[in-house]
């Protein structure tokens, strides 16, 4: 630790706290409340932690994400991937409408052979990707940025598919109650247990 402090001296502040301690409240780059964002509840190893995925699927889902950050990153799509950010529209709507294309490019290529259920859980990762990306140029994306993203590329998927995004928010905000024309969800122990 000595040789650290050392260095630290000589060369200036560290460019990350040592491993496994935080940093001091006022050595963080930035507002306090800013850094939670880049490295928190929606960082794209916590939203792959959130999704309840059963059987292999985890595996799937990792192999999509793995295809989609090797498209989003490549020499040919990188540049309009930078392209598609300096357009119109908020962050968010950029963010969930990149990842959208870059999953319909993915579901193509595949000769649509990507398990259908993973497409929304994958594009959500991806969307906290892409974020992180930006959030280490320097650029400020927020949680709410992320979540709007997601919101936007679950519309556009959902659009894609054929399946209205209004009447599919008429269903949630009901609370899954049922008014006929789909059954009602499962709840109680046997719901708890299947997720």
């Amino acid at each position: 630790m000595a040789m650290l402090q050392t260095t630290t001296k000589i060369a200036g502040e560290p460019k990350g706290s040592p491993a496994g301690k935080a940093a001091p409240a006022e050595k963080l780059p930035g507002p306090a409340e800013k850094l939670p964002a880049a490295a928190g509840k929606t960082s794209p190893e916590a939203i792959r932690a959130g999704l309840h995925l059963t059987g292999n699927q985890g595996a799937q889902l990792d192999r999509i994400v793995l295809a989609g950050r090797k498209v989003m990153f490549s020499e040919k799509s990188h540049k309009m991937f930078l392209e598609q950010l300096d357009g119109p529209g908020t962050i968010a709507q950029k963010l969930g409408q990149g990842v959208a294309g870059l999953m319909g490019l993915l579901w193509q290529e595949s000769r649509q052979s990507l398990p259908p259920q993973l497409l929304i859980p994958a594009g959500m990762v991806l969307v906290a990707v892409a974020a992180d990306f930006l959030r280490k140029g320097g650029m400020d994306v927020t949680d709410q940025d992320v979540a709007g993203g997601i919101e936007a590329l679950v519309t556009a998927l959902l659009q894609a598919g054929g399946v209205d995004p209004d009447k599919m928010a008429e269903i949630g905000a009901r609370g899954g109650k049922s008014d006929g024309t789909m059954p009602a969800p499962k709840t109680g122990e046997a719901a708890e247990g299947e997720a």
